[in-house]
This record gives structure tokens, C-alpha cells and sequence, in this order.
């Protein structure tokens, strides 16, 4: 496969091996790019045995041809899930679970942001 007419700018979709698009290449506010998967639901897309997010193996072979940083996941409940091209190198392993090649990340090699209780600031410190 040519890579170099199929390497997404910032902003541009990326695509899993049947077309649909899973992703796109971002800039963060330090200019930045990594790929952005939204709206994942752990129960059904989180690897259970062992505990593990996975992505497309093309899809770090397309992060490291555009020098980007890595994988950003955002799941349905808010939380962010990052991690660097590093981590995938030193610790991700093969997986072929019936979607392609992939490489598996554990959990423990992952940053997480969770979302901010929605709560207001109280006044003069006091709650109500």
C-alpha cells in the first residue's frame, strides 16, 4: 500500500480496514498530533483478557510515517484514555481477534482523564 498519498492531515479521518472511518489525526494545544478514537463503550470495545485497548497496527505504522505522538481514546462516559507510540512499542503485544491486526496496550500503560464532577462552586464556602 502507498502510504504517502494516504497520510491524513490534521483534522483528517482515519480508517479502519473496511472503510468505516474510526478516527482522525488531531493537534493538541502543543501542536501535537495524535489519533482520536470517540465514543467507545469499554464493556463492548476494551480487550477483557487481558485488560487492554487495541488499535489497527496500520494505524501506529500511520502515526509514526507522520510523527505524531499517539493514541488518544475518548469513551462514552468521558474518560480519556492516552498513550504515547513509546508505550506501544516497549509494552503493546499482537493481537487477531477477528478485526485485523492489532496491537494490544494493557491498561497500566495508559494516562486516563477523568471528566470533572458537574458541580457548581459554592459561595463563601458555603454548601447547600
Amino acid at each position: 500500500m502507498n502510504r504517502t498519498s494516504t497520510v491524513p492531515r490534521c483534522g483528517m479521518p482515519v480508517y479502519c480496514t473496511g472503510g468505516v472511518v474510526v478516527g482522525e489525526i488531531t493537534k493538541d494545544y502543543r501542536g501535537e498530533r495524535w489519533l482520536e478514537k470517540h465514543g467507545l463503550e469499554p464493556a463492548k470495545h476494551q480487550l477483557r483478557k487481558p485488560p487492554a485497548w487495541c488499535t489497527d497496527a496500520s494505524h501506529l505504522e500511520l502515526l509514526r510515517e507522520t510523527g505524531a505522538a499517539g493514541v488518544k481514546l475518548t469513551t462514552t462516559t468521558g474518560i480519556v484514555w492516552r498513550a504515547r507510540l513509546e508505550k506501544f512499542d516497549r509494552f503493546g503485544f499482537p493481537v487477531n481477534r477477528g478485526h485485523g491486526r492489532q496491537v494490544a496496550l494493557p491498561l497500566m500503560h495508559w494516562e486516563t482523564e477523568h471528566p470533572r464532577a458537574g458541580r457548581q462552586m459554592t459561595l463563601f464556602g458555603v454548601t447547600s
